[in-house]
């Protein structure tokens, strides 16, 4: 799913990946569910938002600098291995991104959307259950 500024959506497949590649409105709300399949978030440099990422089988990597909340302490990119539950924040936390995977990887990647103007994407949704990206994801390994 491509998209200039989301104020809210829900992305959720039981078989494939999902990809985003937009900015987040302040106040933004954004649900992500993947049963089967990595989820890939591409956001501007500027991303402010809370993040809220689960992953019981796969990776979760965030190239962005943030603060762990569930850890206490920490700041910077980082990655974490299979089994792991970590909540952050980005900036000063103004959207609220949750993100469910239970076999795949979560990758949050800093990027700039490749969509143009200036239209806000504000209806929920919901991606096909076979393919929820709008574009290729690249099969590249976490650093």
């Amino acid at each position: 799913m491509e998209g200039d500024e989301i104020e809210r959506a829900e992305l959720r497949t039981m078989a494939g990946e999902i990809e985003l590649d937009s900015s987040l409105a302040k106040g933004a709300r954004v649900e992500v569910k993947s049963y089967s399949g990595a989820v890939r978030l591409r956001l501007p440099e500027s991303t402010s938002a809370r993040f809220d990422v689960q992953s019981f089988s796969g990776s979760i990597d965030s190239e962005f600098a943030s603060t762990l909340i569930d850890a206490g302490s920490g700041a910077g990119s980082w990655y974490h291995g299979p089994g792991q539950r970590r909540s952050f924040v980005v900036g000063d936390g103004d959207a609220r991104v949750t993100i469910e995977s239970f076999s795949g990887g979560v990758h949050i990647e800093k990027g700039r959307s490749r969509a143009g103007g200036a239209k806000r994407i504000g209806a929920p949704a919901v991606a096909p259950p076979e393919r929820a990206s709008a574009s290729p994801i690249s099969s590249a390994a976490p650093p």
